[in-house]
This record gives structure tokens, C-alpha cells and sequence, in this order.
């Protein structure tokens, strides 16, 4: 018998990391259950332990990129592997929390384009543990003609922290395997389209966020082309709502100026500041990369666009 829920879970060279992850899918009590572990061209030694704790439940459905094509198209591959009727993802260094699948079950039996949301502790090594929660209920609510999408729902909230009928999810097509920074916003944005959705009142997903940081300047490099594209991709979105089109245009500045490219940050500066020209900060941000006092700006805490 197929299992109602699969829980994709794509990994590179984490096998300290990874048997966490699928021990809180495993775990879980309510639904029926399979993992859909995705190796994603780890080395030898990695993957052999990957394939390990692959062979360690019958529950689990290991497959392996040979060459790495990154999360999101791992996510894809997962997707395409997958037999439950309902679909959701976690990274290697994260975990579900205990009867987190149960309650999302619950909430969206029956209805065949409805999406359960549940929220999210991000937890830092000596910094407070952040928790949100979504800021809706249990009754199904489209959020495709909100002026700001994200009121009601931050993009931090699907960050592995949804539950979706598969059907759902290759409507859409999956994730964006362009994306290495954001796929999980333009994937919201994209689902909301074709979408009601449910908030789930308790932490679903645990985010380690320092379990394995990567390169500075890759990441940064991640988000231009991230915010780039989703701001391309999602015009409509961001026209009806020019103060978040210059949060995100801010947001892509930085990113801009912390990877030497001074003079594109300018002009996202001059075009952010169209858009909102009553936020002083972004203001402050177009002086410095002018006057080339941009480290010291880097250096401070540049406001989050969201992941």
C-alpha cells in the first residue's frame, strides 16, 4: 500500500546531518509514511553513508545524483520519486517536530487544493532561538489578491514547513532549478496562484541554521540571482506593492554591494528609492555605495529579505 505522505529529503556531503533529519520523518505518528532520500552527488566516503542509513528502513527510497545538480532540482528528482498523495521536503541539517504530519493531515483530508502551513523555530549556535508562526487559521483562505502576500504568511513559513497534495505540486511544476537562494518564496508564489491554505498553530520544522554554513561569497552571490529572478518572475506581485518592491530591491543592493558589484548596486539603490522614496534607509545605502563606504555598511546589519 502507498503511503500517504512522502518527505523529500535532499543531501551533499552531510552525513553527520542527515540521519537526524530522516529519523524525525520516520518518527512521525499518525500517517503513513515514506522517505525519498536524495543524494545529491556526495563524495564516496558520504555517500556511503547516505546509502547506509538508506538501507536502515524499509520505509526509506534512497536514489543518487551522480553529478550534483543542486537542492531544488534534488527536490524535483525527489518529487518525480515519490508515491504518497501528499508531498513536503526537508533539508539534511533540519528536523519535523512531533506531530507535525498529523495535525497538516487533519487539516487538509478532503480537500484537493488546499495547503497546510505550519511554523518554524530557526535556532543559531549562542543567539535566541526565533520562532513564527502563520497568521492564519484553520479555515482555508487564497492569498492571491492580497496586495503583500507575505502579511500572512512570511516566506520563513515554507521553509520546509508545508504539507501539499502532490497533484498540487505538479501543477506547478515543482521547484525552480534555477534558484540556489529563494526557491522556497518563488515556490509559494507560485502555488498561491492555485491555492487555499490552512495555518497549523505549532512549530513544524526545526532550522539549524549554523549546522553547516557555506562560502560567504557564494551565498551572496546565490541571493542576487535569487531576488533577481523572483522579482522578475513575479512582476504582478511586486507592482501592486511598491514598499515591497523596494524591500526586496534594498535587499538585492546588498547583496550586490557584498559581492563587488558597486555599480549595480547603485542603480538597485536609485530604482528602490523610486519605489519607496520615503525609505530613508535605502537612501543612506545608495551615499555609501556612492562614496565607497560600502564595508562599513556590509559590516552592519543590512534588513533580511527573506529566504
Amino acid at each position: 500500500m502507498a503511503p500517504l505522505v512522502s518527505v523529500v529529503i535532499p543531501t551533499k556531503n552531510r552525513p553527520r546531518l542527515v540521519g537526524r533529519a530522516v529519523a524525525s520523518a520516520l518518527s512521525q505518528e499518525g500517517p503513513s509514511v515514506e522517505v525519498v532520500l536524495v543524494d545529491d552527488g556526495s563524495d564516496p566516503e558520504a555517500a556511503a553513508v547516505v546509502e547506509e542509513v538508506g538501507r536502515s528502513d524499509p520505509r526509506i527510497r534512497h536514489v543518487r545524483n551522480e553529478v550534483s545538480i543542486g537542492n531544488p532540482a534534488s527536490r524535483n528528482r525527489g518529487f518525480e520519486e515519490a508515491s504518497g498523495e501528499l508531498w513536503c521536503t526537508l533539508d539534511d541539517d533540519d528536523e519535523l517536530t512531533p506531530g507535525r504530519l498529523r495535525a497538516q493531515v487533519a487539516a487538509i483530508t478532503g480537500a484537493p487544493d488546499v495547503i497546510a502551513v505550519a511554523g518554524v523555530e530557526l535556532r543559531w549556535i549562542g543567539r535566541e532561538a526565533l520562532v513564527q508562526l502563520p497568521k492564519i487559521g484553520a479555515d482555508p483562505v487564497r492569498l492571491d489578491g492580497d496586495r503583500d502576500p507575505f502579511e500572512r504568511l512570511s516566506p520563513r513559513l515554507f521553509l520546509n514547513t508545508y504539507l501539499v497534495p502532490a497533484e498540487l505540486m505538479r501543477t506547478v511544476d515543482g521547484y525552480d532549478p534555477v534558484l540556489r537562494w529563494g526557491e522556497h518564496t518563488d515556490l509559494f508564489l507560485r502555488l498561491q496562484k492555485v491555492a487555499r491554505f490552512v495555518g497549523i498553530g505549532m512549530v513544524g520544522t526545526i532550522v539549524h541554521r549554523d549546522a553547516a554554513p557555506g562560502p560567504a561569497r557564494q551565498a551572496w552571490d546565490r541571493k542576487v540571482v535569487g531576488v533577481s529572478r523572483i522579482l522578475d518572475k513575479h512582476r504582478d506581485v511586486f507592482e501592486r506593492n511598491p514598499e515591497l518592491r523596494a524591500i526586496w530591491l534594498d535587499g538585492l543592493g546588498m547583496a550586490e554591494l557584498r559581492t563587488g558589484r558597486r555599480g549595480d548596486a547603485r542603480r538597485t539603490f536609485r530604482e528602490a528609492l523610486k519605489a519607496n522614496p520615503r525609505r530613508t534607509r535605502i537612501l543612506r545605502h545608495l551615499v555609501a555605495a556612492t562614496t565607497h563606504t560600502e564595508s562599513i555598511l556590509c559590516r552592519g546589519r543590512a534588513e533580511r529579505v527573506p529566504a
